[in-house]
Formats: C-alpha cells, sequence, structure tokens
C-alpha cells in the first residue's frame, strides 16, 4: 500500500515537471516563404497563401454583438495534406493538417 503510494506520487511529480509532454503539437502550414502558425493575422495569410480553397463561417465566441467572428479557412492539397486554418477576430488561432485520402 505504502509502495503504491510512493509510486503515484512519483508520477504525479513527472508529470508537473513535463506539462508540455502531453500537448497537442502546433502545426503550421507554408506557403512560400510564410510560415502560417497561431498568431498571424488574416491579412498576412491571404497575401501570402492566396483565397483559401473553402471558408466556413463557424459563429461568434461570445455574443454576436461583442463576440469574436470564428471561421476555418481550408488549404490544399499542399504536399498530400489539406491545412485547416482557424481564424478568430481576424487572427490565426489553430493550424491542423489531414492527409489526403
Amino acid at each position: 500500500m505504502q509502495r503504491t503510494i510512493i509510486i503515484m506520487v512519483v508520477i504525479i511529480f513527472v508529470l508537473a515537471l513535463c506539462p508540455g509532454a502531453f500537448a497537442q503539437q502546433q502545426t503550421s502550414m507554408r506557403c512560400g516563404n510564410l510560415f502560417v502558425k497561431e498568431g498571424l493575422s488574416s491579412l498576412e495569410v491571404l497575401a501570402g497563401c492566396g483565397e483559401p480553397v473553402s471558408k466556413e463561417d463557424l459563429g461568434y465566441r461570445g455574443r454576436k454583438s461583442v463576440g469574436k467572428k470564428v471561421e476555418r479557412w481550408v488549404y490544399g492539397p499542399l504536399s498530400g495534406y489539406y491545412y485547416f486554418v482557424t481564424i478568430e477576430a481576424g487572427t490565426v488561432v489553430s493550424v491542423e493538417a489531414e492527409k489526403q485520402p
């Protein structure tokens, strides 16, 4: 019983020391010389990558009158992948990649 508690404490301590070890890896997309990643403005993405193949309106985060508009832009296929760029209030908040079927 005491050994189990010690093992649990050690595991919790190790996990506390490396919180990023289990975090999802941030994806980026390359358009020419531009790396599309979190924090980039939607205008920079348009200038570097052009119009996406599709845009999906995901609504608003918060109330519509004061909330932030959320969109998902799709690019691809690029090097065998489709890229899904989520934009909130004109700023990239995530980039996800999916291998082309």
